[in-house]
């Protein structure tokens, strides 16, 4: 998968800084006017598309996407989020990065709250937090969400590429390492 790094944003009027642009603004901060899945939302004004670094929800089609959207959803939309780096750009232009709440009692990282609740698997390809795992292992060990399903579920990006089914059923959840 390609991505680059940015030092400025690129807006959708094109090249050069947006409102998200840290160098310019100081600490990134976005507010949030929707959310497309459970690892990804919209930012108002420049309707930034903001992808969450390290995790992987379950996509929209997928069983349990709706609710990871919709947890999300409740999470940050109308609220402003500080994005936190480094800030990466993936082959289809969304800005990488973790998000934390700052308008709640207690800011959180959005990344740790959809782990935590069982609403995202770590993203193992492409995840950099080593605090990530430990919190996937508690949720599945808990069975918060999708890991209190009656069934083993598959993980995004196998889903992405067209598996439905596992040829051999993994231990499920607990032996499940990253």
């Amino acid at each position: 998968r390609e991505s680059r790094k940015v030092a400025g944003f690129v807006s959708a009027a094109g090249p050069g800084p947006s409102a998200l642009d840290p160098q310019r603004c100081g600490p990134s901060a976005a507010v949030v006017a929707g959310v497309i899945s459970g690892d990804m939302l919209v930012s108002r004004g420049h309707r930034e598309t903001i992808r969450l670094r390290g995790i992987d929800a379950p996509e929209t089609d997928q069983q349990y996407g709706p609710e990871a959207a919709a947890e999300l959803r409740l999470l940050v939309v109308g609220h402003q989020l500080a994005l936190n780096g480094p800030f990466e750009r993936d082959r289809w232009g969304r800005l990488i990065c973790d998000c934390t709440t700052v308008n709640a009692w207690e800011p959180e990282s959005v990344c740790c709250h959809q782990l935590r609740e069982g609403f995202a698997w770590v993203y193992t390809e492409f995840n950099r937090d080593p605090a990530f795992p430990p919190i996937e292992r508690a949720a599945r060990k808990a069975r918060a969400g999708l890991w209190g399903l009656p069934t083993r579920q598959i993980e995004p990006w196998r889903w992405r590429r067209g598996e439905r089914v596992y040829a051999v059923d993994p231990p499920w959840p607990e032996a499940a390492t990253h």
